[in-house]
């Protein structure tokens, strides 16, 4: 039985394993952090166009449609508000 099978069944917490769940910056291959996806964020949020935000983290080498998904908070929806100013 895959270790996937596994988990949907159940088994891991049925037996006391503890699941880790990587979000974000955790993820090996992550090229975006909390701090750069707030910021994304805001950007929309003052109204600055998506096309724009996309050409100031292009830097990053992410897909553009990976940062419409992430303002629209479809990905990254672990971070929530600014960074910046502790919201």
């Amino acid at each position: 039985m895959s270790h996937a099978r596994t988990f949907k069944r159940g088994h891991c917490r049925a037996v006391g394993f503890t699941i880790i769940v990587r979000r974000g910056r955790q993820m090996p291959n992550a090229k975006l952090s909390d701090e750069s996806v707030a910021e994304m964020r805001q950007m929309a949020a003052e109204g600055v166009s998506i096309e724009k935000i996309i050409r100031r983290f292009r830097h990053l080498k992410v897909h553009a449609q990976t940062i419409r998904s992430t303002i629209r908070g479809e990905r990254w929806s672990h971070v929530t508000g600014d960074k910046r100013d502790g919201s």
